[in-house]
């Protein structure tokens, strides 16, 4: 039987009763495939996916872990809970999809770099279970397969890795996935290309260190190489860059190379301290990539990709719909008077807010507390409604710190697939741990990543299918 081909109710679940069940548990491997489930993983955390496990648990062929679906007396449910965390294993993740899929002896699906316009379904098939994580990085699968070596998957967007649950799945109660101390040893995304999927990134340097906002959300250093390395984030050398990479490339090369461009899922350019004139060319590459599903990430003066705004007044052509996009100031370098706070307002700034909350209780909730070494500048006046949208705001004045622009911004809301930020706030001072100005550079990120929805409604379950 096909994995596609329809199953019937009446095999999909089986009334638990404690007799079946202890035979349920009991069962050994059944033949439903030649291959392991497969993460892209050869770590050796507990509970993760490393070399080729054995499940015990698979189901026939026909329905797979659905097999393994009970229906629980007096109405309760068999479930699975956890925390996911980002790649250092430190700060919990909101919106991060949790499921498991119906056949473990098939490998997930491959992840295709470059700009797509996939829709927020198609990210995954085949699968028992699905959720999303909350503001704390918390979620419940209901109606999980039991027995042994169940496995969960975790993803955003093109980050995805692979785990499975380190005890057997006891029917009709809650099963929480350890949380250990251990940060490497916790619930989360990939830190390496070894350990599951990464989005392939480009990232311009400057004088903004977003390097260092990299490495700080637990990215591992050897993922930042050349573009002729091996690693997943490829250094481009942008000007007044802090960030020399041996073998790095001039980033005004990379942006008027279209084909180069969009081998890329995210763009990530670091501020470079001027607004340095980006060409006709890269502004219109730029266009093309984000209409067409690419993601960008836009620090302080690379806002002039949308704005056209250079120095002393001049300006340079952009694409009308990038333009159009926000009101700009005309100026540049005006400091805001602050003091800040996120708009939570609309269902993802709520989000933003009580995940920062749950980072820094002892902040006033919804507040945005800056580096007395970073000042925040006020280069875009406002957004528009239905185009883009403010994420932090001077409380003062109700200009925008922060913003989102999802593209193409004259389709509909619930058709653009492709996503740029803007912000006017910066890495703050070296240290090894995020301050807030940076905690919500790292929430953007990973929402960044993630599929492109509406701003004005909260992030839609994905159905099992």
């Amino acid at each position: 039987m096909r994995h596609d081909e329809p199953i019937s109710a009446n095999r999909l679940r089986a009334t638990v009763r404690a007799p079946a069940l202890a035979a349920l548990l009991a069962f050994g491997a059944v033949a439903c495939g030649s291959k392991p489930f497969e993460g892209n993983d050869s770590g050796t955390d507990a509970g993760q996916i490393g070399d080729a496990p054995s499940f015990g648990d698979t189901g026939d062929a026909s329905c797979g872990l659905g097999c393994n679906v009970v229906t629980c007396d007096g109405g309760g449910h068999t479930t699975i809970s956890g925390t996911v965390y980002d790649p250092g294993g430190n700060n919990p993740l909101y919106d991060v999809l949790v499921y498991i899929p119906k056949f473990p002896n098939d490998p997930l699906p491959p992840i295709k770099h470059g700009p797509t316009c996939d829709a927020c379904a198609a990210t995954i098939s085949n699968v028992i279970a699905v959720t999303l994580t909350d503001a704390t990085g918390k979620f419940t699968l209901t109606d999980v397969p039991v027995g042994k070596d169940i496995p969960i998957v975790v993803q955003v967007g093109k980050w995805r890795r692979a785990f499975v649950m380190p005890s057997p799945v006891v029917a009709c109660t809650d099963n929480p996935f350890p949380n250990p101390t251990t940060p490497k040893d916790r619930l989360r995304l990939p830190a390496k290309k070894s350990e599951g999927d990464m989005p392939l990134i480009a990232l311009s340097t400057g004088c903004d260190p977003m390097n260092d906002l990299l490495i700080k959300v637990g990215v591992d250093p050897t993922e930042l190489t050349p573009a002729t390395g091996t690693g997943m984030v490829h250094v481009y050398q942008g000007k007044q860059s802090d960030f020399p990479l041996t073998g790095s490339t001039d980033a005004y090369a990379f942006w008027n190379d279209a084909n180069a461009m969009n081998k890329y899922d995210i763009l990530i350019d670091a501020c470079e301290c001027f607004p340095n004139a980006r060409g006709s060319v890269a502004h219109a590459n730029l266009d093309a990539f984000l209409n067409a599903g690419g993601r960008f990430f836009g620090s302080h003066y690379h806002i002039n990709w949308f704005s056209g705004r250079l120095d002393e007044g001049a300006t340079e052509p952009v694409p009308a719909d990038m333009f159009d996009a926000a009101n700009w100031a005309s100026d540049w370098g005006i400091p805001g008077p602050g003091p800040w706070e996120i708009d939570s307002t609309f269902p993802k700034g709520k989000a933003m807010a009580d995940w920062m909350h749950v980072l820094y209780p002892s902040d006033a909730y919804g507040s945005m507390p800056v580096d007395s070494q970073t000042s925040i500048v006020e280069d875009i006046l406002s957004t528009k409604p239905g185009i883009s949208q403010q994420w932090i705001v001077d409380k003062t004045n109700q200009i925008p710190a922060y913003i989102s622009i999802n593209t193409p911004t004259t389709a509909d809301a619930d058709k653009r697939c492709g996503r740029a930020v803007l912000a006017d706030l910066h890495v703050g001072t070296p240290s090894s741990s995020l301050i807030e100005q940076e905690a919500v550079l790292e929430f953007m990120f990973f929402d960044l990543a993630a599929c492109v929805i509406d701003d004005a409604k909260p992030p839609p379950v994905p159905q099992p299918n």
